[in-house]
């Protein structure tokens, strides 16, 4: 009758037979088993499988251990021993050995055939696309440390969102610009995500080259950052305020000078509340001791920036310049211009008030160094004008019987003060009777 009773010789009808009167995706495990035993023997024998076959294999008709799916071959991966150095065989789209029994490891080459992802090496593609069906941070871990061990190229599937976990089992995706690496303390935690706060660091190095994370805040970062406490109009914590500044002080002079043109608020210490930022018309440098006495009360003084001399014995920590460093610094030196004048350097400020009002402040001084054109400037020193000067301090002292207020006024009137310390040191030394 010309019935076909042998596998061997009907692996034709059955493979196309299998895909044309049966929903794919309710292949049974012994159907798929068949499936595959056709195609071997089609390459055994030197068969050529019928084209509608070939159409019907991207389909999705197998089964992975994501229950609520089927996938195509071609989005398939085949766990074995290798896999398993690096990964769960629940962490991506493995094909479901339980559903299919142990057998199915045997048709490797057969599945490798019909695009099912077998060597471990090339699998970046699949595990990366099927990240974002995860939301456990211990399985998202180990698909990143595989990752990184197989060093997808930086362009690939695997550069799209990085987790940002909330506890083991929550979090949120969020786009590689809005991360960092540093988080710097927390300083940034309004605008940029941290991941230093949530991975090791073997694994920050694969997210800069892989997401192209950057290391640090960037100098806009810091102009946001300010730009948004300008606009809060709430107190900052010292703390905050000290974390900014010591991530800026070693910034070059041109990024330094970026995010002082970003400025339109200037800090002002106002306590042991914190610091407040107030328009910069409003605040101004208490270099003369006068105007500061005069409108005190009236304007903000940035504390911020006056300038304190501390003693080197109040435990500063020091250290030994290494060669390159005092290279750097003679080189600076040798580039550096200095010229003598007779006359007074005079040093003048003018701060416009938001009520109008103009204030001025001068002050002369005996050095000036401008850091930019290298240029160092001094005035040639009388010793006798500065004896006669100090003479006439004496003089006037005497005059209103050292009274300690008529003394503070003509201290300031010569703008000078006595420090703290030395204040301390007098009142332990000469006591009030």
């Amino acid at each position: 009758m010309g019935v076909i009773v042998q596998l061997e010789n009907g692996v034709k009808f059955v493979a196309n037979g299998l895909f044309n009167f049966v929903n794919p995706s309710s292949l049974t495990p012994g159907n798929v088993l068949a499936l595959l035993k056709c195609i071997r023997i089609s390459k055994e024998k030197n068969y050529s499988l019928p084209e509608s076959f070939h159409k019907k294999v991207p389909q999705k008709w197998l089964k992975t251990y994501d229950a609520a799916n089927y996938y195509s071959p071609n989005r398939c991966c085949l766990f074995d021993s290798k896999w398993e150095l690096y990964l769960n065989r629940r962490d991506g789209p493995f094909i479901d050995e339980e559903f299919y029994g142990s057998e199915i490891k045997s048709y490797q080459e057969e599945l490798r055939a019909i695009g099912v992802m077998v060597d471990v090496n090339k699998g970046c593609s699949l595990l990366a696309d099927n990240l974002d069906s995860h939301c456990d941070f211990a399985t998202i871990v180990r698909i990143y440390k595989y990752l990184e061990e197989m060093k997808p190229e930086a362009n690939s599937e695997a550069a799209k969102r990085i987790w940002i976990p909330d506890g083991s089992e929550n979090g949120q995706w969020i786009n590689p610009e809005d991360c960092v690496l540093n988080g710097k303390d927390g300083l940034f935690s309004s605008q940029l995500n941290a991941l230093d706060k949530h991975y090791e660091r073997k694994l920050l190095s694969f997210f800069t080259s892989a997401f192209s994370v950057k290391s640090n805040p960037s100098v806009d970062d810091y102009c946001k950052l300010w730009k948004g406490w300008e606009g809060s109009g709430q107190l900052l914590s010292k703390d905050e305020y000290c974390a900014f500044w010591c991530c800026v002080v070693d910034w070059s002079t041109k990024k330094q000078q970026l995010l002082a043109d970003s400025f339109l608020k200037a800090p002002v210490d106002s306590g042991s509340d914190g610091i407040l930022l107030l328009n910069k018309q409003d605040v101004f440098i208490p270099d003369d001791l006068q105007r500061k006495d005069s409108f005190e009360q009236s304007s903000q003084i940035s504390e911020s920036v006056q300038r304190e001399e501390l003693p080197l014995e109040d435990g500063v920590e020091l250290r030994q310049m290494n060669p390159s460093e005092r290279h750097e610094a003679v080189k600076c030196l040798l580039n550096l211009t200095a010229l003598k004048t007779l006359h007074p350097i005079t040093v003048r400020y003018s701060l416009s008030l938001s009520s109008g009002e103009i204030v001025d402040a001068r002050e002369s001084r005996m050095i000036r160094w401008y850091k930019q054109t290298s240029k160092f400037f001094t005035q040639a020193v009388d010793r006798e004008e500065h004896i006669s000067s100090l003479y006439e301090l004496i003089k006037c002292a005497f005059l209103v019987e050292f009274d300690e207020e008529a003394v503070g006024f003509l201290m300031k009137s010569k703008n000078l003060q006595i420090y703290e310390e030395d204040e301390k040191f007098l009142d332990a030394e000469f006591p009030s009777e």
